[in-house]
C-alpha cells in the first residue's frame, strides 16, 4: 500500500512538472536547457555560463556557438592513391556539426536572432557523383571538416567507397536556423557592448 502511494505520488509530481515546462515559453524553455536558472527576485545571482541577468534586445557573445548541421555537395575534386584527379558532379547529403562564431540576441517576440560568420566542424555524406572526363557515375561515402563563411563551406574529406582524398565546396542547412532550441552556447556567454538603460530583464513568464 505505501509503496502504491509513493509511486503515485511521485507520478503526480512528475506530471505536474512536465506541464509545468510546456506552459513556459519556448524562450524559457530554451534558457533553462542550456543552464540558465531564472530568479526575478535577485536580478544578478548567476554564476558559471550565465554570469549576469539576460535582456532583451541585448547582443550576447559566447566563446563558440554550435548546432547540428546537414551539407549538401553538388560538385568535388577527388584525388586517388596514384595521384590522379576527377573533377565530378554530385548530389550528396550528410550530417555533423558545425561550431561557428557569432552573436545573439533575444527578442520580446520570443524569438532567438543568430548572427553567423566564420563556421567549422566535421560532417560525413552520402550519395551519387558523376565524373566529367569518364561519365562514370558512382556511390560514395565521405567523412571530413570543413570550414567556411555562413552556410558556404570548403570541404576536405575522404571517400571510403571509392578510396580517394575530396575537396569541394558544400552548402550547410545549420538545424538551429530551424530549431533554435539546438543552438548551443560554448564557454561563459557576455554582452557584447552593454545593454541599454531601458533593457527589459528577460523573466522567468507563462504564457
Amino acid at each position: 500500500m505505501k509503496k502504491n502511494l509513493f509511486i503515485l505520488i511521485i507520478s503526480i509530481i512528475s506530471i505536474s512538472t512536465i506541464n509545468a515546462q510546456q506552459d513556459k515559453t519556448p524562450l524559457f524553455r530554451f534558457l533553462h536547457k542550456r543552464g540558465y536558472r531564472f530568479n526575478d527576485s535577485i536580478p544578478s545571482a548567476q554564476c558559471g555560463k550565465w554570469c549576469d541577468t539576460l535582456y532583451y534586445n541585448t547582443i550576447y557573445r559566447a566563446t563558440l556557438l554550435g548546432s547540428p548541421t546537414i551539407p549538401f555537395s553538388f560538385s568535388n575534386i577527388t584525388f586517388d592513391q596514384q595521384g590522379n584527379y576527377a573533377l565530378n558532379t554530385a548530389l550528396k547529403f550528410g550530417y555533423g556539426y558545425s561550431w561557428f562564431l557569432g552573436d545573439f540576441t533575444f527578442n520580446e517576440a520570443d524569438q532567438i536572432t543568430i548572427r553567423q560568420t566564420i563556421a567549422f566542424g566535421f560532417a560525413g555524406d552520402f550519395g551519387l557523383q558523376n565524373s566529367f572526363l569518364t561519365a562514370k557515375s558512382t556511390t560514395s561515402f565521405v567523412a571530413g571538416a570543413f570550414i567556411g563563411l555562413q552556410t558556404f563551406s570548403l570541404f576536405f574529406g575522404y571517400d571510403f567507397i571509392e578510396k580517394s582524398s575530396v575537396f569541394g565546396l558544400v552548402t550547410r542547412l545549420d538545424l538551429y536556423t530551424i530549431f533554435p532550441a539546438l543552438l548551443k552556447p560554448f564557454g561563459k556567454v557576455r554582452e557584447l557592448s552593454g545593454h541599454r538603460k531601458e533593457a527589459i530583464r528577460i523573466k522567468d513568464n507563462q504564457y
